[in-house]
């Protein structure tokens, strides 16, 4: 079980694994929706609000937890 709110979005840059995540939380009885959204694009942000707003009606909490990163070594 995945420790989110019962009606959820989901903002992947990766398509197959968003809507795999999707798929397992619908399986789950979770009320999600998957948006391939690039974070770095305004255009993405305003498209993925109309689409959470017309699916969920309102949006209560907002979490951005975007970012870049490399796997690597710390000890390299």
């Amino acid at each position: 079980m995945y420790p989110i709110m019962p009606s959820s979005s989901l903002l992947c840059s990766h398509r197959i694994l968003g809507q795999q995540l999707e798929k397992d939380l619908l399986a789950q009885g979770y009320s999600v929706l998957f948006v391939q959204t690039d974070v770095t694009k305004e255009q993405d942000i305003v498209s993925v609000m109309q689409k959470e707003g017309d699916h969920f009606g309102t949006i209560h909490i907002l979490i951005n937890n975007a970012g870049k990163f490399q796997h690597k070594s710390f000890m390299t």
